[in-house]
C-alpha cells in the first residue's frame, strides 16, 4: 500500500487524473489497511539497541509513542476525503484543493523505513545475495525519485498554453493520451538527471528553466552516487562490508544445509547484525582514544 501511494498520488495529481470508482476504492482500502497497521504497531515487538526483543507490552506502546507514532496517524487521516464530505459545491474543486491535499499522504513513505528493517529476514528467506539487496535499495530510489520529478515536470506547465509549455514543442503520437505525456516526462527526467540531455525536451518559461537548475544539480549528485556505489558493490573494495556479506553467505549456506525453521533463521542474522554493530562501535571507540 506505501508503495502504492507513493506512486500513485503524485501522478494524479501532475496529470489531473479522475477519481474513478477503482482510484476511489483503493483510496478508502488504504485508509483502513494504514489505521489496522497504527493499532497493531501498539501490539509488535520491536528490537532495542542491545539486540534484545522486546515483549512488555507498555514498553512496546511507549516506544511505539516516542518512534513514529504521530507520522502514522497524520498520514492515516484521509484529509482528501474529509474535504471533499465537507464542502459543498465546485468552489473548491475549481481550485483543485482536494487533490493536492493528497499530497498529506505522502507522509506514508515514512513507513517504508520498517520495511528496510525486515532485510534480513527476507534475504534469510528468499536467499538473496547481499549484493543484490544493495543494488535494490540503490535502485528502488532512483525509480521513485524519476517518477516524482518527471511528475512535476509536467505539473508546474499543465495549466500553461501550448506555446508556453515544453510539452507544447514536443510531438505526441496521441496528444491527449496522459500515458504518452508520462512517458516523455520521465524520459526528459532521466536523461537530465543523468546528465545526458539529448535536448528534444527543453524548458520554455521560467519555471521550467529553474526547475531545470535544481534537477541538474540534484541529478548530478544523484548520478555520482549511483556511480560510485555501483563500483562498490562490484569491486568489493570495503573490508568491512566484504567481511559481513562473507558472514552472511557462509550463515546462509549452513543454516540451508541443516533445514532449520524460519525464526531460527531471522534470529542468526538479527545476532550477526548485532554482532557486527558492536565490533565496529568499540573499534570506534579504541581508535578515539589513541
Amino acid at each position: 500500500m506505501v508503495s502504492l501511494t507513493a506512486v500513485s498520488v503524485p501522478f494524479r495529481i501532475a496529470f489531473d487524473v479522475q477519481d474513478g470508482v477503482a482510484f476511489y476504492a483503493t483510496d478508502r482500502l488504504s485508509d483502513v489497511c494504514f489505521v489496522l497497521d497504527v493499532f497493531l504497531s501498539f501490539c509488535t515487538t520491536y528490537i532495542d539497541d542491545t539486540g534484545v526483543e522486546i515483549t512488555d507490552r507498555f514498553q512496546i506502546r511507549r516506544h511505539y509513542l516516542k518512534t513514529s507514532f504521530f507520522v502514522d496517524v497524520v498520514s492515516t487521516i484521509p484529509f482528501d476525503f474529509l474535504l471533499e464530505a465537507l464542502t459543498v459545491g465546485a468552489v473548491f474543486r475549481s481550485l483543485k484543493l482536494i487533490r493536492t491535499v493528497k499530497l498529506m499522504k505522502l507522509l506514508r513513505l515514512v513507513r517504508l523505513s520498517k520495511l528496510f528493517k525486515m532485510k534480513s529476514q527476507w534475504m534469510s528467506e528468499f536467499d538473496i545475495n547481499v549484493d543484490t539487496v544493495r543494488l535494490l535499495k540503490l535502485l528502488a530510489p532512483v525509480m521513485i525519485i524519476s517518477h516524482y520529478v518527471g511528475c512535476f515536470w509536467y505539473y508546474i506547465s499543465a495549466n500553461k498554453t501550448k506555446d508556453n509549455a515544453w510539452w507544447g514543442r514536443v510531438h505526441f503520437d496521441d496528444p491527449e493520451s496522459i500515458i504518452s505525456k508520462y512517458i516523455a516526462s520521465i524520459y526528459w527526467a532521466i536523461t537530465t538527471m543523468t546528465t545526458v540531455g539529448f535536448g528534444d525536451i527543453y524548458a520554455v518559461n521560467d519555471y521550467e528553466k529553474a526547475y531545470c537548475v535544481l534537477v541538474v544539480i540534484g541529478g548530478t549528485t544523484l548520478f555520482a552516487y549511483v556511480v560510485g556505489t555501483v563500483i562498490e558493490v562490484t569491486s568489493n573494495s570495503s573490508s568491512l562490508m566484504n567481511r559481513e556479506h562473507e558472514m552472511v553467505q557462509r550463515v546462509n549456506a549452513y543454516i540451508k544445509e541443516r533445514g532449520v525453521s524460519s525464526e531460527f533463521i531471522v534470529a542468526c542474522h538479527e545476532h550477526l547484525r548485532f554482532v557486527d554493530v558492536l565490533s565496529v562501535d568499540q573499534e570506534a571507540q579504541v581508535v578515539a582514544r589513541l
